[in-house]
């Protein structure tokens, strides 16, 4: 027998579901969204800060691959100067697969002139352990024409 638990946020909405096999569609699509703002969201500057939110968000198994992506990609744009912001339009979830789709726009600056506006598509794959729900991959996937 599975046990699920409800966690009710404070702010007006839909209760999250989260069980010892799974997530509900809201809850998913909620740290989905999270998990890719504070990814891409990201300045030479904060770099520390963001690596140390999404360990906190990712599996165990995937926070060292993760952290070392966002200081190679901070220290790339600390050489030209570089900021990234990201801004979600849409996100699918998939439950029973723990995946998401997340699409948006990347917005790139260097110094403070804006350089790129794009459109992107993001996947997510997460894993449940012990009721706790973990980033395990992220990858940019092809937009859709």
């Amino acid at each position: 027998r599975e046990t699920v638990t409800v966690l009710v946020p404070a702010t007006a909405g839909p209760a999250w579901e989260v069980g010892s096999r799974g997530t509900g569609a809201r809850y998913l699509e909620d740290m989905a969204r999270t998990v890719s703002v504070t990814l891409l969201t990201l300045t030479p500057e904060n770099a520390g800060h963001v690596r140390q939110a999404v360990a906190r968000l990712s599996h165990a198994s995937a926070r060292g691959a993760i952290g070392a992506w966002v200081e190679a990609e901070a220290a790339r744009m600390a050489g030209r100067d570089m900021a990234s912001a990201f801004y979600p339009t849409g996100i699918k979830a998939d439950p029973e697969g723990l995946t998401a789709e997340v699409a948006g726009e990347l917005v790139t600056w260097i110094g403070r002139e804006e350089a790129s506006r794009e459109d992107r598509r993001y996947r997510l794959a997460f894993r449940m352990d012990a009721g706790r729900i973990g980033l395990l991959r992220f990858e940019q996937t092809e937009n859709e024409r």
